[in-house]
């Protein structure tokens, strides 16, 4: 349930006052140096396999297949069809194999992704699923990076009118990024590098011309809770869950532009008191105080997104993107600035490194204050 992941947004973004560029690139070079210890001195990237999983309706599997090839081509990535079979393919499911690495220069990859993320069309909406249930589906740094791509992508595919996040299964939206990644955070670019690396792909989620949608099926926790918030609406199942008890589980600090979406959804006091108390709200609780639009039986919930998603597909683009952009000026006028300091304070701190520990190990923290 870790909490909350290089390019400038295209429009103002909230409190999103972070130096990327700068700390992503002294993230990845601090694991580009552990990779080089790990290897015997040779200088190289971790290669990561990422399967991609397309099932678009309505359009021809070669030109489809044509398009993710464009897409990931630009990211230095070898894309094969899986299995293809020729012409008889034509408007069914093609599933796309993905052998993919971060060249040197870009973000790097920490830890290798096995476990897709799931991509769907019907008609002009596009629907992203993070598949990894058996982990509540955490989000690896691979992941991260390949949602901001995504993100890109159908930002400037005409196509695609809205996009809609969701997770795979009943447990988990998202529970954040996978806590075995914080192990090793030692230095101030560590930090530093994490929370602009996920305050990057928040951020495009919130820069999105295109309405997005949370299909928020099971708990939205830490930074799952985040991501939701990113998007321009959350439609959640009545079981779902949603908070940042980052003060219970692992003594961190979230992101200036992570706090921010969560104060500007719910209000700055409430906002407080949802971190100060490290409780979780039920969705209905939630949907009282305006974290989430709407509620629905589990059973329900997809079909419901679906006929929602449809509808906003059919409204006019320019209105919606004019309209997202007005509000995203509107918040970025709260902007605290970047807040490194009570970032460093938490994540250098011998709480942090306890709090990784214990949630690992199943057990509660021994907090010292220091």
């Amino acid at each position: 349930m870790g909490e909350l992941a290089r390019e400038r947004p295209r429009h103002a973004a909230p409190v999103a006052s972070l130096d990327v560029d700068r700390h992503v690139a002294a993230f990845g070079d601090r694991r580009r140096v552990d990779a080089q210890h790990a290897a015997d001195g040779e200088a190289r990237l971790e290669r990561a396999a990422l399967e991609i999983q397309a099932r678009q309706r309505g359009a021809e599997a070669p030109e489809h297949e044509r398009a993710l090839h464009q897409h990931v081509c630009g990211r230095g990535v070898d894309v094969h069809v899986a299995g293809a079979r020729g012409p008889e393919q034509l408007g069914k499911t093609v599933e796309h194999a993905v052998q993919s690495s971060r060249r040197p220069g870009g973000c790097a990859i920490v830890g290798v992704m096995t476990d897709p993320i799931l991509v769907e069309q019907t008609g002009r909406v596009v629907t992203v699923t993070f598949n990894r249930p058996e982990a509540r589906n955490a989000m690896t740094f691979e992941m991260y990076e390949t949602l901001h791509d995504l993100c890109e992508r159908f930002d400037k595919d005409s196509a695609v009118r809205v996009m809609v996040l969701t997770g795979a299964g009943d447990k988990a939206f998202v529970s954040g990024t996978d806590i075995r990644q914080f192990l090793t955070f030692k230095t101030k670019e560590d930090a530093l590098g994490y929370e602009a690396r996920i305050t990057r792909v928040l951020s495009r989620i919130a820069n999105m011309t295109k309405p997005t949608i949370a299909m928020v099926g099971g708990d939205a926790v830490g930074g799952g809770m985040f991501m939701s918030l990113a998007c321009d609406l959350r439609i959640v199942a009545e079981h779902a869950r949603f908070g940042a008890p980052i003060a219970r589980t692992l003594g961190n600090f979230a992101a200036p532009f992570s706090l921010g979406l969560l104060g500007a959804t719910v209000g700055a006091i409430r906002a407080r008191e949802m971190v100060l108390t490290a409780r979780l709200v039920g969705a209905a609780d939630a949907k009282a105080i305006g974290l989430v639009d709407e509620v629905h039986p589990a059973a329900a919930l997809r079909a419901r997104v679906a006929e929602l998603a449809a509808h906003i597909a059919e409204l006019a683009p320019l209105t919606l993107a004019a309209t997202k952009e007005a509000v995203r000026r509107m918040i970025a006028a709260t902007d605290p600035g970047s807040l490194e300091d009570l970032l460093l304070s938490c994540y250098l701190s011998e709480d942090f490194k306890e709090g990784a520990r214990a949630f690992l190990e199943k057990r509660k923290a021994n907090w010292q204050g220091r």
